[in-house]
């Protein structure tokens, strides 16, 4: 099952409280999809496998990257597979 996500995702203009996520900072999909609980934001994303250990380099436990117009959605669509 992924366990992390990463975001490229940047802030649209018409709303201002949204988080801007930069691509350099791995975070757990549970923390992301809580940050975004409610909000529908386009971004591009990776998902990282189980194997993945905080500040390995490389893309080894890659496990999908996709693009959106709806984050929240497509991350929770992939954990339903996964």
């Amino acid at each position: 099952q992924p366990q992390d996500a990463k975001s490229t995702a940047s802030e649209p203009s018409e709303s201002p409280g949204m988080p801007s996520l930069n691509g350099k900072r791995v975070m757990p999909s549970k923390i992301i999809l809580a940050g975004l609980k409610g909000q529908k934001m386009a971004g591009v994303y990776a998902i990282y496998n189980k194997d993945y250990k905080r500040g390995q380099e490389g893309w080894e436990t890659c496990e999908f990257i996709g693009t959106t117009f709806d984050l929240v959605t497509a991350i929770e669509a992939h954990i339903k597979v996964n």
